[in-house]
This record gives C-alpha cells, sequence and structure tokens, in this order.
C-alpha cells in the first residue's frame, strides 16, 4: 500500500477520533453579554485541564496505533 495513503488514512481517523472525543468531553462554546451590552463568547469544557490533555493524548495515540495496525493488516493481506 502506498505510504501517502496510510499517512493520510491514519491522520483523517485520528482527526475523526479526536473530534468526537472532543464532543464526548463536554467542548463547548457559551455566549453571554456583558455590562455594557457587548457580545462575549466563552469555550467551555466539562473535564479539567490535566484530565482533557490526558484524554486528547490518549485519544489520538491509541487511534494512531490502532489505524496503523489495521493498515498493515491490510497491506499484508493484498501483497
Amino acid at each position: 500500500m502506498n505510504t501517502l495513503i496510510k499517512a493520510v488514512g491514519t491522520g483523517v481517523v485520528a482527526a475523526v477520533a479526536t473530534f468526537f472525543a472532543l464532543v464526548l468531553s463536554g467542548l463547548g462554546t457559551t455566549g453571554l453579554a456583558d455590562s455594557q451590552g457587548n457580545w462575549v463568547s466563552l469555550t467551555t469544557v466539562n473535564l479539567g485541564v490535566n484530565e482533557f490533555g490526558l484524554l486528547m493524548v490518549l485519544v489520538v495515540l491509541v487511534t494512531v496505533v490502532a489505524a496503523s495496525y489495521v493498515f498493515a493488516v491490510a497491506d499484508k493481506t493484498n501483497a
């Protein structure tokens, strides 16, 4: 299998998994009006900083390892 396909495929799978992890972790935005009537947008996460960072690192790590394994198995079955 082409190396570029493996790299891009792994990146796409990791991006999709990270998107779902972000959504499930409670990432969102909140809009508020301050006392002067200006609109203020805030990013909110239901996790602490350490938990959120660890979750993102683990999701990307596990996804990249799993996608690499799947591509390696697919490459051996096509050879």
